[in-house]
């Protein structure tokens, strides 16, 4: 297996054939920030993991308009925001769209906060719930705020196995781990900022101890299509490189929104 990887400005590589008419795409939204809470007795929740999507597109229009979610905020003394949604459109079926993960859980003054519910749920502060997750996309925070980050998901559409989507560590009493790009969750006995999740993989933030939470890690739509037809062009709105596994081109989305023309 060959692997080559050029970064590329606004335009088109030469025409080799026909358009594309089918392709394969995984969709990653961004993770959601890590809670916070403001007492060294209490513990926050981790952000919950970016929807993951995977599957062929048959059919294929003229073009398709791609977007990639940003991760959510970190809580300052409460809950992580979620993140925000990655999307493949095109005409004549259904917006593919991956949801944002939910924001961990916290503390304010006075209250234990849920985890929010999004692609993968937040993880709760303690005495709290967890946030859902999204069917098909991801999982429900963990059941309790001690608790490293969920592994995230595999895929191997870049022609090597990456995992993506896994939730942020819990902060407590110990620095616990994210899975699949997460952050780690800050630890006790210290002020210790959530640790952000990994750009590009929707993984979750971290939970703060007695700080901020950690952001969540911003999304990536990749799309994987037969060397035999010709590249597309790409609106200036998005960030993109290009590689190639095999006998496969491989377009990697890493930021923006705009169109892809076949």
């Amino acid at each position: 297996m060959s692997f080559g990887y050029q970064v590329l400005a606004f335009g088109s590589f030469p025409s080799r054939g026909n358009p594309a008419t089918s392709l394969v795409y995984l969709s990653v939204a961004g993770g959601g920030g890590g809670g916070s809470d403001v007492y060294q007795d209490r513990a926050s929740g981790g952000g919950g993991g970016g929807g993951w999507l995977s599957a062929t597109l048959n059919n294929l229009e003229s073009s398709i308009t791609v977007t990639v979610g940003a991760g959510g905020a970190g809580g300052n003394g409460g809950q992580g925001t979620n993140g925000s949604n990655s999307s493949i459109a095109m005409s004549g079926i259904s917006t593919i769209t991956s949801v944002g993960g939910g924001g961990g859980g916290g503390h304010t003054a006075s209250t234990n906060l849920n985890g929010r519910s999004g692609g993968s749920g937040g993880g709760p502060a303690n005495g709290a719930s967890p946030g859902s997750g999204t069917a098909g996309q991801g999982y429900a925070g963990a059941n309790y705020n001690y608790n490293s980050g969920g592994p995230g998901k595999a895929s191997s559409i870049t022609g090597s196995s990456v995992l993506y989507a896994g939730g942020g560590g819990g902060g407590g009493s110990t620095s616990y781990l994210g899975g699949g790009g997460g952050g780690t969750g800050g630890r006790s006995n210290s002020a210790f900022t959530g640790g952000a999740g990994t750009v590009n993989t929707g993984g979750g933030g971290g939970g703060g101890r007695e700080a901020l939470g950690g952001a969540g890690g911003k999304g990536i739509v990749i799309i994987s299509f037969s060397n035999e037809f010709s590249d597309p062009a790409i609106d200036a709105g998005l960030t993109y490189s290009r590689s190639t596994s095999g006998n496969n081109v491989i377009y990697s989305f890493t930021s923006g929104s705009g169109s892809v023309t076949f």
